[in-house]
């Protein structure tokens, strides 16, 4: 008897980015549905950030929330940061990853950073500061080296991206 693996995905994106998210889901129910190759007894149940993370939360709260909840967050950038729409209600993205410090003691879950190539067309784009906030996150992802950090320009390539990744995670039972 084989055995079967489900791994908890949480999938964080800014309203920028909805296609990527799409993708993501799609890579998965096929993998569940059997129609990927190579994926015999894994699994993914997937949830949207804002649906798990749906209340206030302290950045430890979130950590810890995570780690008991999530096998895999998956986030995704382009232009915005992910600023929550609410007022006065703070982004947990947000929060999560300022907590970002507490998470590399922890590595739980296995976090996967995706960044659109973004195409700069003005000088207004270039003093966006939710554009600057991304590449500042991206910068210091980038120079930590703990994460899985890859850049796509189109969702094709976004998708084979995405998918050999899981590969990784999964398939090689790198995910506890």
């Amino acid at each position: 008897m084989s055995k079967h693996t489900t791994y908890r995905v949480i999938i964080a994106s800014a309203g920028d980015i909805l296609v990527e998210g799409r993708i993501v889901c799609e890579v998965c129910n096929g993998i569940n549905a059997g129609l990927l190759l190579n994926h015999e007894g894994v699994s993914y149940v997937i949830n949207r950030w804002e649906d798990i993370f749906n209340e206030e939360l302290s950045p430890q709260d979130i950590v810890n929330k995570l780690e008991k909840e999530c096998d895999i967050l998956i986030c995704l950038f382009h232009k915005r940061f992910g600023t929550s729409s609410s007022p006065g209600k703070p982004c947990n993205l947000e929060s999560f990853l300022m907590s970002y410090d507490i998470w590399k003691y922890c590595k739980k879950p296995q976090i996967l950073f995706f960044f659109k190539e973004v195409k700069v067309s003005s000088l207004e784009d270039i003093k966006d500061p939710q554009l600057l906030r991304v590449f500042g996150l991206k910068d210091r992802v980038v120079k930590d080296n703990v994460l899985n950090v890859d850049d796509f320009k189109e969702p094709n390539e976004f998708c084979e991206k995405v998918q050999d990744r899981l590969d990784s995670l999964t398939c090689d039972s790198t995910v506890e």
